[in-house]
């Protein structure tokens, strides 16, 4: 038969453990591995510890772990199977998972995220700091008119030197030309000469008052003008005569029908009428 040799468990394996909150830990005081029936927390540290180094802490009312001294005013005793979780940012003792995690949220990722927005708003600030510090140069580097008072930068032997300088040249002749818009002196009412009259003579305090505008009546409309014509041109129409009349005249009419006319025919034949005419004539 052969025997079987077992070797001893090694310090890894007796540390390993399967179910988490169960693993082994170390006293931070001692340096020794803790008993699961000798585990103390400290209050309000909450760091676990064995029970000889937390009487003796709360002897000496403080204790040093983990490069840093401690308060202890109370020790917390822990059952054997109690399941114990510690923070890997502050080495801090919690019975229950969610506890550890809820910790972790509230003194580390939050504070982290915090401190991060302020560092880009630190950063934001300092961008734009900078900014204006560029800035201000252009500024000092413009006249009041808004062109530059100094020629562009470069050199002359460079073959673009001349042409940007013969266009700033003609850009700040330019603006020289350009009429500027007059400025209205602004008139204080403390220190104006018209206040200064107006309380030494009472006729001047009262503002001026506006004299009534007659409202402006309507145009009246203007006629075309007929054209005038001479009264050479006019032509009248005589009225003819009647059918009673005859060439004669009308016989027992006016006398002044009666007249001779100029033929010599009628003449004679009016005499014959009327019964005056000479035996010789005949």
């Amino acid at each position: 038969m052969t025997a079987t040799v077992q070797l001893p468990m090694t310090l890894e394996a007796l540390l390993s453990s399967d179910e988490p909150g169960t693993e082994a830990q170390f006293c931070p005081v001692l340096k020794l591995p803790i008993k699961r029936t000798h585990r103390v927390r400290t209050l309000p540290g909450f760091h676990l510890l064995s029970l000889e180094a937390g009487k003796e802490a709360m002897a000496q009312g403080s204790y040093e772990a983990f490069s840093q001294r401690f308060r202890c005013e109370g020790l917390e005793h822990l059952h054997p199977e109690d399941k114990v979780f510690i923070c890997p940012q502050d080495n801090k003792a919690f019975l229950n998972q969610m506890s550890m995690r809820y910790h972790q949220y509230i003194r580390h990722e939050l504070q982290e995220r915090k401190a991060e927005r302020k560092r880009l708003r630190e950063r934001a600030e300092e961008r734009r700091a900078r900014a204006d510090r560029h800035r201000q140069p252009d500024v000092a580097r413009l006249g009041p008119t808004g062109t530059p008072t100094t020629p562009p930068p470069g050199d002359k032997n460079e073959p673009g030197a001349k042409i940007r300088r013969v266009t700033w040249e003609q850009g700040t002749q330019f603006n020289k030309d350009s009429p500027e818009v007059p400025q209205v002196p602004v008139v204080h009412e403390a220190t104006s000469p018209w206040k200064r009259r107006s309380e030494a003579d009472p006729r001047l305090a009262a503002p001026p008052v506006a004299k009534p505008v007659a409202p402006l009546t309507p145009a009246t409309p203007v006629t075309p003008m007929t054209p005038v014509v001479p009264e050479s041109s006019i032509v009248t129409e005589k009225p003819l005569p009647s059918e009673e009349d005859d060439l004669y005249g009308n016989i027992g009419g006016n006398e002044a029908k009666d007249q001779p006319t100029g033929s010599s025919y009628a003449s004679a034949m009016n005499a014959m009428l009327k019964g005056d005419f000479e035996d010789d004539e005949l």
